[in-house]
C-alpha cells in the first residue's frame, strides 16, 4: 500500500522567472507530478527606479493565474507561492502584491535571503550522494546566495547582484564589450572580496538554477532542455570561460536561436555566465556539479515539515 503526503504546488516568483512544482511524497520518495515555468521578468528596470513596473506586475499576474488554474486540475492540496529578491526589496512591494492577490487566491508571502539560501542548498542536495561535502551557489535574476553546512551548522550570504540586476548595471543595451564585461568583472570581485571568509575548502560545488543549466545545454550543443541530461552533470570552469567569450560576440537576437531554452534568458545568459564563472575562479573551483532542483523542491521540504 503506498503511503502519500499531501500534494502541494509551489509558486517561485522570482526576478526574471516564475516556476511551478507540483510534488509530493510517494513511499518517503520524492515525485514530481508536474513542473513548468515561464519568464515573465518582475524584477524589469528596479535596478533604475527601485520600483517594479505596471508592466511586470500585469505579466506576473497573468502568470500566477495560469499556474494556479494547473494546480487545481492537478487536485492539489496546498497552493504555497512565494517571492524573493525583486519583492523583498520593491519599494512598491506591498502594493504589487496586493495587485497581484486581486486575481491570484492563494495569496504570496515573501521569504527571507537566508530561508532562501537555506532551501537552495536542501533542494539541490537532497539527491546527490550524502558522503560529500557541498556548498551551494544560486544565481537569481536579482541577487546570489551561497550555502552551505560546517559541523553540521548553515552558514549562507546573500548578495544583492543577479543576472537581471549586472545586466541592468552595465549590458542594458544588449551588448557585450570587453570594458563593459571588466567593468562588471571588477565589480563582482569586489562584492566576493566581502565574503572571502567563507570556508569554502575542500567543498563540492553545486550550481542551480538557470544559469549552470543553461550553459550546460549550450555546451553540449542542446537545443531543447533535458532534465535528465543535465541533473548532476558536471560543467569545468574553462569551459563556462569559453562559452562567455563566444557569447560576448553576439547579439541577443543571435543569442535567442541558440536553444528553445534561450527563452526570456538571451540577455542576462552573459551576466549570469560572469557571475559564475568570477565567483569560481575567486574561490578557486575548477569544477561544478549542476541540479536542476534547488529552491523550489527546498521550499516543497520546509512545507512538509511545517
Amino acid at each position: 500500500m503506498q503511503e502519500k503526503s499531501s500534494r502541494i504546488a509551489v509558486i517561485d516568483i522570482g526576478t526574471n522567472t516564475c516556476i511551478l512544482l507540483i510534488a509530493e511524497l510517494v513511499n518517503g520518495k520524492t515525485v514530481t507530478v508536474f513542473e513548468t515555468f515561464d519568464t515573465p521578468r518582475l524584477g524589469e528596470g528596479l535596478e533604475v527606479s527601485g520600483e517594479i513596473s505596471k508592466e511586470a506586475t500585469a505579466r506576473v499576474s497573468k502568470t500566477l493565474r495560469n499556474f494556479e488554474t494547473l494546480s487545481r486540475k492537478y487536485n492539489c492540496d496546498r497552493i504555497f507561492a512565494f517571492g524573493t529578491y525583486t519583492l523583498r526589496n520593491a519599494r512598491n512591494s506591498k502594493q504589487v502584491i496586493s495587485d497581484l492577490n486581486q486575481k491570484f487566491d492563494s495569496g504570496i508571502e515573501i521569504i527571507s535571503a537566508e530561508m532562501e539560501a537555506r532551501c537552495s542548498y536542501y533542494g539541490a542536495t537532497f539527491d546527490f550522494p550524502f558522503s560529500h561535502d557541498y556548498a551551494v551557489i544560486d544565481i537569481g535574476g536579482g541577487s546570489t546566495e551561497f550555502g552551505y553546512l560546517f559541523d553540521d551548522l548553515f552558514y549562507y550570504k546573500s548578495l544583492n547582484i543577479g543576472a537581471v540586476t549586472l545586466k541592468d548595471k552595465f549590458f542594458s543595451d544588449g551588448k557585450f564589450g570587453r570594458e563593459k564585461v571588466k567593468q562588471a568583472v571588477d565589480l563582482l570581485n569586489d562584492e566576493f572580496m566581502k565574503i572571502n571568509f567563507l570556508n569554502l575548502y575542500n567543498k563540492d560545488l553545486i550550481g542551480v538554477a538557470g544559469t549552470p543549466v543553461t550553459y550546460y545545454a549550450l555546451i553540449n550543443n542542446m537545443k531543447n532542455f533535458k532534465e535528465d541530461k543535465i541533473h548532476g552533470k558536471t560543467l569545468e570552469t574553462f569551459q563556462i570561460s569559453s562559452m562567455i567569450n563566444i557569447l560576448s560576440k553576439k547579439d541577443t537576437t543571435q543569442i535567442r536561436t541558440m536553444g528553445d531554452f534561450m527563452k526570456g534568458r538571451a540577455d542576462i545568459i552573459v551576466p549570469g555566465g560572469l557571475i559564475l564563472n568570477e565567483f569560481m575562479k575567486y574561490f578557486g573551483f575548477n569544477e561544478i556539479k549542476i541540479s536542476t532542483k534547488g529552491l523550489r523542491y527546498g521550499v516543497f521540504f520546509y512545507l512538509l515539515k511545517n
